[in-house]
């Protein structure tokens, strides 16, 4: 028990940032002598897990890699090896880990006109705590002049992720027949396979891959075939993404012509206490930004005060009323950039559930006694090497949670913690 409580002193140390704990892999040894297997490959879980939250995204998988090749029979060997596969697969986390992004996210937020100008003047902070300049809505009327630092950063290429994913599937067919044909191994290996022929990332993925998908996962798998001819109707909703005529002024208050012009959707979903909370999103797109609009009712008793606080990077916003963007590029159902963002417009973000990711985006806030409403725009840099052609599918989800109420979503089935067969699919045109 006293082996057992120092591990988990140590493994504290990763969360709090110790320089020094990315070392402990190579301790693992010292660390697990004299203890049971089973609790061995516990530690091994829970050192992955807090190195997949630091942002130590390659140490964590040497941990699952090492705690399915020491512990095979674990009872978290299963989830390791699907961990793994979804990791490696991913065109998603292969560009995060590309590309290292300072985080410069600049803000706005109102709730009137009589408010503008102390809201415009509210201050926000980066990483490290220095202030950020604000836009000023009444002098901004695009997005120009902002500056960006971009470093590169050594990782994996497409050939050695996709023999990852290979050597991982390989071994779980031989040994656990029944794990290797779950979907939410079988989507991520038919993405790798389809990166492994240089295919056209917007080809279904059952071209050449049959995917023997049923039950609750069967409309993933029907929509890859519809994407072959979109003839019928679409085995999942479907929200068109239009080019945007011009770009919008980021003041939240969605009076924009490409508002007028862009195709919106509602977040269906009924509150726990019968309420009727309307909400509607709708996305747009042109060749630098993803641009979102958000307008929701206003829940009886949730907190919608204004803040004047520094908005952090990645705000807690479980106890807000707040709509999480998850945009899913490759379609492989298991991985995703998500981005939240509450009525005060502040922003929590991540990549494959890790949030150290730290995207350049733009958020304005706006709205009155009954309504939030938000305006974002989020470069498509941020989301792959190239951007979205006319045409081009992603799955994606864009769902509320509100506090005591409920949740809301774009596509269903929904719930607090993501379903990732819920997804639905973005159609830019």
């Amino acid at each position: 028990a006293q082996k057992r409580h120092n591990v988990e002193q140590l493994l504290t140390r990763i969360d709090s940032g110790d320089a020094a704990a990315g070392n402990w892999l190579g301790q693992i040894d010292n660390l697990t002598s004299g203890l049971p297997e089973r609790h061995c490959g516990e530690v091994l879980w829970q050192l992955a897990e807090r190195y997949h939250r630091a942002g130590k995204s390659e140490a964590a998988a040497e941990a699952f890699e090492l705690l399915m090749a020491r512990y095979p029979r674990h009872p978290l060997a299963d989830s390791a090896a699907m961990w793994l596969i979804q990791y490696y697969a991913s065109s998603e986390v292969a560009w995060r880990n590309r590309k290292a992004t300072a985080y410069t996210v600049q803000l706005v937020a109102a709730t009137s006109q009589r408010e503008d100008a102390a809201q415009a003047s509210a201050a926000t902070t980066d990483k490290d705590g220095a202030p950020l300049e604000v836009i000023d809505r009444s002098q901004t009327g695009g997005l120009a002049g902002v500056a960006q630092h971009e470093t590169a950063q050594p990782s994996m290429t497409a050939a050695q992720r996709t023999g990852r994913v290979l050597a991982v599937t390989r071994q779980i067919e031989r040994m656990r027949p029944t794990l290797f044909a779950d979907p939410r191994i079988q989507f991520p290996l038919a993405a790798a396979q389809r990166r492994a022929t240089h295919s056209a990332p917007n080809r279904p993925l059952t071209e050449g891959i049959p995917l023997n998908i049923h039950g609750i996962w069967s409309a993933a798998a029907a929509a890859e075939e519809w994407l072959k001819d979109g003839k019928g109707p679409a085995p999942k909703r479907v929200l068109s993404v239009v080019t945007a005529p011009e770009k919008p002024k980021l003041d939240g208050r969605l009076d924009d012509r490409l508002w007028q012009s862009a195709k919106s959707a509602s977040l269906a979903g009924v509150a726990i206490d019968g309420s009727e909370l309307p909400a509607v999103a709708a996305i747009a797109f042109d060749d630098e930004f993803l641009y979102v609009a958000l307008s929701c009712k206003k829940a009886p008793a949730v907190d919608y005060s204004a803040s004047r606080e520094p908005r952090p990077h990645d705000s807690d916003l479980s106890q807000l009323d707040h709509v999480s963007l998850l945009l899913d590029v490759d379609r492989d159902y298991a991985s995703w950039w998500q981005l939240s963002i509450d009525h005060c417009g502040r922003p929590a973000a991540s990549c494959f559930g890790d949030p150290t990711w730290n995207p350049q985006w733009f958020i304005a806030a706006a709205g009155d006694q009954d309504w939030w409403t938000v305006e974002a725009a989020i470069p498509l840099a941020e989301f792959g090497p190239n951007p979205p052609k006319v045409r081009d599918v992603w799955a994606a989800q864009i769902q509320r949670v509100i506090p005591r109420h409920g949740v809301q979503a774009f596509s269903h089935p929904a719930a607090v913690n993501i379903r990732p067969d819920g997804l639905g699919l973005l159609v830019f045109e």
